[in-house]
Order: structure tokens, then sequence, then C-alpha cells
């Protein structure tokens, strides 16, 4: 395998205090459209919350919850080659 190829469906982060690899150990909603994270370095110990917000929808939703109002921002067209895009994007 290339050793810069990186898996686009690996949504870690870097822990900020060693620059290894941080993990989600656990998660609680906050409201309909946040939740607290907990992360956790394996190689050096660092823990720490952190939020994640849905702030809007690039396109409706197909079941759509009662009493759920997410504003839909449509997004714009893809300019050029999605491929190469990606190729780049995943280091090929």
């Amino acid at each position: 395998m290339n050793a810069s190829y990186r898996d686009p469906h690996d949504m870690s982060i870097e822990c900020p205090a060693c620059d290894g690899k941080i993990e989600a150990r656990h998660s609680e909603s906050m409201s309909d459209t946040m939740r607290r994270l907990y992360f956790w370095c394996p190689d050096c110990g660092f823990r720490a919350p952190a939020s994640v917000e849905i702030l809007y929808s690039l396109s409706p939703s197909a079941a759509p919850r009662d009493g759920l109002d997410i504003p839909i921002v449509r997004a714009g067209p893809l300019l050029g080659s999605v491929n190469s895009r990606t190729r780049k994007w995943i280091g090929l």
C-alpha cells in the first residue's frame, strides 16, 4: 500500500499534545443537533471533551422528524473532476 494513502473513512483527529491519533471513547446528546464526544489518546493519555453540531443540511431529509427544523443550504455544483479531487485528497 502507498505510504501516503489516507483512508477517506477515517474520521480521527490528531492529539493536540503528542500528534498521535485520539479516539472518541464516549458521546452524549446535548440537543437534537449537538453531541459531546470524549476523546482519549492511547499514546500519551491525553483526554478532552469536544462538541459536534449539525449546523444545516445540504439536502432535505427523505424522512424529516416532526418538530426538528434544520435549515437547508444548497451546496454549489462541484467544479472539475470529482475523481481527480478525491485522488489528490487521499494522496494518490
